[in-house]
Order: structure tokens, then sequence, then C-alpha cells
């Protein structure tokens, strides 16, 4: 997600910059006519020359916004006041200075809300809202371009509305709300489509490309993209082109294809030229140098940072310095000259200090680290992991604090402070697995919306088409009318008339069924991409599940022969190996009985069996399981009021649909009880089985689909529920082999109760 906004905010300039950046030749006829006009007209060209300016210079832009200020308030010209102060904020903003830009905005809002000119309201609450959003204040900046929606609904500005909808879609992706993010694109690519807004329409593309690269679906960001760039072709909106070409070279580095992304950048580099854009320049130059430092060639890397330094040190562009310095950094690093590595870490570091910028300063203390670890400075090297860890876990950066606790696990394991080693390497685990589950959520919710996305789109296209052929339709109609009146060839178009009308009826018919044969298919198609992209989520899943318990295995292992160790610490490792060994073994159990399912091999072996003993030995079995030892939980069973009664079915299998529901209830139960067992009612020729627990319970939404194949309810992202996803769908595969039936009574935070049926196949004796 920091990836897409960090796109969003350069967008954000990118559209500021070139609202109305000029041409040189527009600049010169600007100045001409600056030296020709007097009074208000003058006061709005040397507004026009701040903005021209913007992309060219930025205290020659500032100068002439200030000229503008100076000579309305002589005027009394109260818009041209709020436009230049309007553009002060907007240079402010472009140096980084978000403080002194807010300032300005706030002078121009209340200015224009005191004349009540609502238009330039709207854009002052846009401008304010990109601040907030770089800031992380999306609470604000939602508020800001909700003000800013309700002025242009009422003026019917539908450009501007499917633009505020595009910025808040954004804003909602920062948020991790993806549903909301792809409905307000949607919304505004809508609004687009029916007003044919080809400039609104690019742009959208253009953001639903980063939506989707944020969630790692490149292959449909790569889609978004292309249609973006089919429009430019057409509009011939070259500055948005290089932008998109940008944007679909992070992808191509993000697939490895770096070459590729570097032709690209090229290719955007000379559009960027030609338009005289020298912050472009500098920007794709420096995309140039990641991937050439990605690539290993660090001294070609290094030139294209030492220039972007050098931009930013002319310009003043503190968040530029710090990123230049942070690169030239890690590039000195990566070829093990350390000493300077650390030099411009260090003066990164006091960038970032001053501008306190935490996200830069966790970073940086990593880094200077690093460094200090590579020359041996133990001492210097913990302080500033240290550092950066408590700084990753106070503002919630998962992935730095995963990192983090990796080195210091390294570090305290090499000069052997065990206790350390095996702490932070008990915080790495928890915070991997975290990460693992919240990457696992975002891809089911970014699988659920991408085809309804889609299906919105081809939606709206067809209710153009139709709006169309309504309009076509109607115009026939008023010709063949005015004919009918004027020739008065009534027979002639009575006649036509009807063949028309069949002709229309036959093709309607004909649509009608190819429309019903396309849905046909596309919910087959549907069903099969899902099955499909299920079974994709259980690999990767199934690849954690196994790496994680032989990681500690393998981890807690090397432990137990170090000589250090206490003994009651090596037991304690010893119950953890033994732990995740168990763990292994029944999930290695459960893809080998899903894979029997799957291909029809699994057999069962039906046999008397007395239930009431088949009970009472499940009960003292999950009796003496560690995690009940551990809880406190009430854990019981009851049977039917016949303790003889006995069915005709597979033990084993009856055994085994049990201990999974029991483990299930487990899991998710903390406090309160957990009580299994069977009744017979007295006509009923089946039994039925009951396993009941006080746990988190279940979503009645979800009730129809957690005996499918490999899904996973969603659950609280507080707390980590391990598993595969194939356990609910085993029991409910082995209850049918066995024939009967099984459900579920659930309601969330009060419990969940299984219910499943054995058919009586030999009478009571």
């Amino acid at each position: 997600m920091r990836i897409a906004f960090r796109a969003l905010q350069l967008l954000c300039t990118f559209l500021i910059i070139n609202h109305c950046a000029l041409s040189q030749t527009g600049i010169d006829s600007l100045l001409i006519v600056l030296k020709t006009t007097k009074g208000e007209e003058k006061v709005n060209t040397l507004n026009n020359l701040s903005i021209a300016y913007r992309n060219r210079s930025l205290p020659q832009s500032m100068e002439y916004a200030e000229q503008a200020i100076k000579l309305a308030e002589k005027l009394n010209y109260k818009v041209g006041i709020g436009d230049g102060l309007r553009n002060k904020g907007i240079v402010f903003y472009l140096q980084n200075k978000y403080e002194n830009a807010l300032i300005e905005y706030k002078k121009a809002f209340d200015l224009f809300k005191k004349i009540g000119n609502h238009d330039k309201l709207s854009a002052i609450l846009n401008n304010r809202a990109i601040i907030w959003v770089i800031q992380g204040k999306y609470d604000e900046a939602l508020e800001d371009y909700q003000k800013s929606l309700e002025v242009n609904l009422k003026q019917r500005n539908y450009k501007r509305i499917s633009n505020i909808y595009n910025n808040i879609g954004m804003v909602y992706t920062k948020q991790g709300n993806i549903e909301k993010s792809l409905e307000y694109c949607n919304k505004s690519l809508e609004i687009a489509l029916l007003d044919n807004n080809f400039e609104a329409i690019e742009a959208n593309y253009n953001n639903l490309g980063l939506i989707y690269k944020s969630l790692g679906s490149l292959d449909v960001a790569l889609e978004y993209y292309q249609k973006a760039i089919k429009i430019t072709d057409e509009t011939k909106s070259m500055a948005f082109k290089a932008k998109v070409l940008t944007n679909i070279a992070e992808v191509y580095s993000e697939l490895q294809e770096n070459e590729k992304a570097i032709d690209l950048l090229e290719e955007a580099i000379k559009i960027e030229k030609d338009l005289n854009n020298d912050q472009g320049v500098l920007k794709s130059n420096t995309r140039i140098g990641r991937l050439l430092f990605k690539m290993e060639e660090y001294e070609k890397a290094n030139e294209h940072f030492k220039k972007a330094l050098n931009f930013a040190i002319n310009n003043d562009y503190k968040d530029q310095m710090i990123s230049a310095y942070n690169l030239l950094g890690k590039s000195y690093y990566k070829i093990s000259n350390y000493t300077k590595a650390l030099g411009y870490f260090e003066l990164s570091l006091e960038i970032a200090l001053d501008l306190k910028s935490i996200n830069y300063e966790a970073k940086l203390y990593q880094d200077i680290g690093n460094c200090y670890h590579k020359i041996n400075n133990i001492k210097k090297a913990t302080y500033y992991l240290n550092r950066s860890f408590e700084l990753a876990e106070q503002n919630k950066f998962i992935d730095l604090a995963e990192s983090t606790s990796l080195k210091l696990s390294e570090v305290y394991n090499q000069i052997k402070d065990y206790k350390n080693a095996y702490s932070y390497q008990l915080k790495y685990i928890e915070i991997h697995n975290s990460i693992y589950n919240k990457v696992n959520q975002k891809k089911l919710a970014e699988l659920q919306t991408q085809f309804e996305t889609e299906k919105k789109e081809k939606e709206i296209l067809q209710l153009r088409a139709e709006k169309q052929k309504v309009r076509q339709s109607y115009i026939s109609i008023g010709i063949s009318s005015t004919i009918f009146t004027l020739l008065i060839i009534i027979a002639l178009l009575l006649n036509r008339f009807r063949l028309k009308k069949k002709s229309v009826m036959m093709l309607d018919t004909k649509n009608i069924l190819l429309e019903k044969a396309n849905k046909e298919l596309t919910i087959a198609k549907n069903k099969a991409e899902e099955s499909d992209r299920l079974k994709t989520a259980f690999l990767a899943n199934i690849s954690h599940e196994i790496r994680t318990p032989m990681n500690a295995i393998i981890g807690f292992t090397e432990f137990l022969v170090d000589p250090e160790i206490s003994k009651e610490q090596k037991n304690e490792l010893y119950e953890l190996v033994n732990l995740n060994g168990e763990m292994l073994l029944n999930l290695i159990d459960d893809i080998i009985d899903i894979a029997k399912l799957e291909s029809g091999q699994l057999t069962v072996c039906k046999e008397p069996v007395k239930l009431y003993s088949l009970v009472e030995e499940i009960f003292h079995l999950m009796k003496a399981k560690k995690e009940l030892k551990k809880s406190n939980l009430r854990f019981d069973y009851f049977s039917s009021k016949n303790a003889s009664l006995e069915v005709f079915t597979d033990s084993f299998r009856l055994k085994q649909i049990l201990v999974n529901l029991i483990d299930n209830a487990i899991k998710f139960t903390r406090t309160g009880e957990i009580i299994f067992g069977y009744e017979k009612l007295n006509d009923d020729q089946k039994v039925t089985f009951k396993v009941k627990d006080t746990g988190i319970g279940i979503d009645t939404k979800y009730h129809e689909k957690i005996f499918k194949m490999f899904y996973k309810a969603p659950t609280d992202n507080s707390v980590l529920y391990r598993g595969t996803g194939i356990g609910l769908s085993i029991a409910k595969s082995l209850v049918e082999q066995l024939g009967g039936e099984i459900w579920l009574d659930s309601e969330v935070n009060k419990g969940t109760t299984f219910y499943f049926t054995i058919p009586i196949e030999i009478k009571q004796s």
C-alpha cells in the first residue's frame, strides 16, 4: 500500500504542476501580455505566470504569486488575492513544506468562503486533502473531498465529480479498504465513460492499475495501464503517457524484466524532455538508478543517484535529499564500502530527524545498524537496530519490524547472548506469521472484487451502447413518420413497418438466447476460475503451514546442542520441537486424505461400533491434549440413554470426524466450554452427533461456504489462527461417505455447534 500511495502522491504532484503549465511559447506570450495590461487583468496574468513556472523554477513561481497578491491587495481584488495565496500554497507543497502550504490554503479558503466563490473553495479543499493524505490524516482528507463533492454535485460539474470520486478511492486504498476503493474508482469511471471524458477515463484506468499493483495483481494492473496508454495515444496526452509508462516500468521491474523497464523509462524521459519537464526527467532517472542497483550495476546506479542529489540540493528539496543520500548509502553498502555508506546514511538521517520523518528515521536506524555490524562495532550495531525496532513497533511498520527482529536475533546469536537471540527469534516468527495472514486475506478480498469490477465496467459500456441504440431508434422512427406523412403511401409503409418489426423481434429473440448462453458460459467460467484460484491459494498456504513448523524444528534443534543453554530451557525447546512435529504429521495426514477424496480412492470399512465406548475413548484422548491442559476450558461429553447402541459404520473415519471438529472447537475457543456426544430419537433410524463450543463463532453469511474445499472464513486480524482450510471439507466428505449429512448453528462471539448424522444399519440387540 505504501508503494501505491507514493505513486498517488507523485500523480497528484504531476496533476498540480501540469494543470495550467505552459510551453516556453506560452510563457513568452504571458510576459508580453504582462507589459501591456493593468489592474485586475495584470493580477490574473501574474497568477498564470506563477502557475506556468511551477514546472521550471519554484522560486520564480513564488515570486510571481507574491507580486499578484501585492497588486491585488492594492486593488482590493479578492479573487486575485485568493488565487495568489493558493499558488503560494502549491509552491510550498512542491517544496515539501506542508505546514506552510496549509497556512496559505487556510487564508485562501477563508477569503473565498467570505465572498461565496464555491468553485475556488472546491479547488482548495482538493489541494488540502492531498497534504492530509501525505501526512497520513486520511479522515481529514476524506472530509475535505466530501465537502468538495457536495459543491460540485450541486453545480452538476460531472468532470470534477469524477475526479473527486477517483481521489476518494485512492484514500481508501491507503487505508487498506479495497472494497471502498474500487467502489469509488468505478463510480468515477462510470461518470467518465458516460460523459466521454477521456482525460478522466485514462486517469481512472491508471489509478485502477495502481490499486491492483499494490495488491500484487500485476497482470490486472498491466491490463489497466495498457487501456490508459491506448487512450493517451488517441488524445495525444503526452505528459500523462509519460506518467503511465513509468508505472508500467515499475510493474516490469517487479516481474524481474528490468531491461524492458529501463526501455520504458527512457521512452518516458524522451517525452518529458520534449515537454521541458525537468522534475519528470529527474524522477525517471532515479527510477533507472534503482533498476541498475537491482541489476547490481552499482557504479552506473550511483551516477543517476548523484544527479538526483545535486538537483535536490540546488532546489532545497529535503524529501528528495533524504532519498538520494539513502540510495547512495545502500549502493556503497552493496559494494562493501561500509564507511562511505555509513556517511551517506547519517546525512540522510540528519535531514529525516529535522523533518520529523518517522518512516525514514526508522529505516535509516536499521541501515546504520547494519553498517556497524559489518565493521564489527557490535555495541553501536545493537543500539541502532534496537532503535529501529522500537520505532517500527510503535508506528506499526510491520515489514521493518520483521527484518529488524531477524537481524537482532542474528547479531545476539553472534555474541552468544542466547537469551536475546531467542527472544527476537520468537518476535520474528510472530510478526512473520501475522504478515502472512494479512497478505492472504487481502489477496482473497482482491479475488472476490476483481471480477465484480470487470463486470461493472462491462455493464457501463453496455448501458452506453443501449442508450445509443435507443437514440438511433427514435431518429429512425421520426424519419419514417415524416416519410409516411409526406408520401402518403400507407400500404407500403405499413408493410415495411411489419417486416421491420418482425426482423427486430427475430433479432431480439436471438439476442436473448445468445445472452442467456453467454451468462451460462460466464457462470461456468467463473466457477472454474474460482476453483483454480482457491487451489492456488491452498498451495501457497500449505507451503507456509509446512515451512513454519519445519523452521521451528530446525531452529530449536540447533539450540538443543548448545552446551550453554540450561536444562530447563532445553526441556522447553524439546516441547516446542515435539509440538511442531505433531502439527506437521497432522498436516500430512490431512493432505493424504484430501488427495484420496479428490481422486475417489478413499474407502470405508464398516463394522459394528459401540458408540458409548467410542465417545469415551475420544474424550480421554482429547482431554490429554496440551492445548486443553493449558486452557481453562470445561471439556465434557454426553451420550444417548441407551448405552448399548450400535451402528454399522467405519469406526476410524467416525473417530476422525469427531476429532477434527473438537480440534476446531479448541482452536477457536478461549473461555467457556466444549461438549460433544450423540443422541437417537425414538423413531429415527439415524444417530445425531453434536460438538458444541463457546468460541468466536461464524457469521451466518459464511455458513454455506465454510465446508468448501480450501475456504477459510475471515477472522479478527489481531489473533492468528493457523490452518489450511481443508479440515471441515474433509469432515463433510467423510460424513457423506458414511451416508449422513452435516450442518452447523453459529453466532458471532457466542459459539458454534456442529451436527452430523450416521444411519443405523444394525438394529439394537
